[in-house]
């Protein structure tokens, strides 16, 4: 009863949860009351679904092809998707009991002074519409009606709705079938969005791969950023699966978008710089050491402030700002102290001299010592042994 969703095209797989309460704070009365009235009544009694009903005959409710067909449906679902005959009431549905057109329509004309005929007739008169046309099947569901169970049981009840509605023909009979309340809603949202994911990724990829390409006219590099994007979300998205045992379905979707800004903002910082040194006539180990180095205090800055300011969110007693708040606050140290000073110019030093291709590179004479000549010509002796170390570091990095 656990629903998994794929996020786009990444090869990550998370439960999700259509819970509105996740937006409200923990310590909302609200909240409280709504969690009160779970506990006596039953989680299914606050936030409650309804099968609507609709005949376009001229007896409406009242004809008996309708009635014995809904009554066929009442039945598969309780059979299909477990739940309970005593979960649903109505007009056909009563303390367990599912009723027949005969007994239905004998409550519905006897005398009223009995109870419980005054009674059918009362629940008649609020559940089925003025002109016969329509009515609805209140469900109470034994589980949480917006949590991850109801998600997938909503899918569930969508499908068996469909099809049945083919397998009577509902152009040819004019009866119809719908779903209503509860997660329906929500879940209606979550499908169209994750839908689109995967062509929302291929869109956001290709066109930073674009981009890259007519910046640094260079096949490869696109590659190289795509990779790390690729890397960073991955983990990412791995660890708020280790943290959280449900994610806001709404979450990966926002945290994508501001994850790939954020990693194309630091790369794009890193891969300037290298190409300056590179045309300079630099070798593609002294670049990008160099790079590295005249880079790493305005990353490591930028990603500092950027984890500060994302961090307020986990300070929030709103659970989805939270899982909000560890999808980016994560994913901006992890691209700042791992992927922009160790993975990227690892798979930079790899590539080569086929790292610029088909951009025709200045030959690269100057070696890494010319490095240490080129600061001290700059008159700035005091980083001689900072940019040792970078460079060591570097070099540990892309040989091991």
């Amino acid at each position: 009863g656990i629903n998994a969703e794929y996020m786009g095209v990444l090869p990550i797989r998370f439960t999700i949860s259509c819970d509105s309460m996740n937006f409200v704070p923990r310590s909302s009365p609200a909240l409280a009351t709504f969690r009160h009235m779970q506990d006596v009544w039953g989680k299914g009694f606050v936030t409650p679904y309804s099968i609507i009903m609709r005949s376009q005959r001229h007896n409406g409710m009242m004809d008996k092809d309708f009635w014995e067909t809904s009554v066929s449906l009442l039945n598969n679902i309780s059979q299909q998707t477990d739940l309970p005959k005593t979960a649903m009431t109505g007009v056909m549905a009563a303390n367990g009991t599912i009723l027949n057109y005969d007994l239905a329509m004998y409550l519905l004309k006897a005398d009223p002074s009995q109870p419980y005929v005054q009674a059918y007739q009362l629940l008649w008169n609020n559940s089925v519409s003025s002109n016969n046309g329509s009515a609805y099947i209140s469900i109470n569901t034994p589980f949480d009606p917006v949590g991850q169970k109801a998600v997938q049981w909503v899918k569930d009840m969508n499908k068996l709705l469909n099809n049945f509605g083919s397998k009577i023909g509902n152009n040819d009979t004019g009866f119809q079938y719908l779903l209503y309340g509860g997660a329906c809603a929500d879940v209606d949202a979550m499908d169209a969005v994750y839908n689109a994911m995967p062509v929302m990724c291929c869109a956001t990829f290709g066109v930073i791969m674009l981009i890259v390409l007519v910046t640094f006219r260079s096949i490869l590099l696109p590659i190289v950023f795509v990779l790390a994007m690729l890397y960073t979300l991955c983990v990412t998205f791995g660890v708020a699966v280790l943290v959280f045992s449900d994610l806001q379905w709404i979450v990966p979707v926002m945290a994508f978008s501001i994850i790939c800004g954020l990693a194309l903002d630091y790369g794009i910082f890193l891969l300037v710089r290298v190409r300056e040194f590179r045309k300079k006539g630099f070798t593609n180990p002294a670049c990008i050491t160099k790079g590295v180095y005249k880079t790493g205090s305005i990353i490591t800055s930028a990603g500092i402030i950027m984890f500060i300011a994302f961090g307020g969110l986990l300070l929030s007693s709103v659970n989805a700002l939270n899982q909000f708040g560890v999808l980016l606050c994560f994913s901006v140290l992890l691209d700042t102290f791992i992927i922009r000073c160790c993975f990227v110019p690892a798979l930079l030093t790899l590539l080569g001299r086929y790292l610029w291709w088909p951009w025709n590179a200045p030959p690269g004479e100057r070696s890494e010592d010319d490095v240490m000549d080129d600061v001290l010509i700059e008159g700035t002796i005091q980083e001689d042994d900072q940019l040792l170390k970078s460079k060591e570091c570097c070099l540990l990095t892309t040989r091991y």
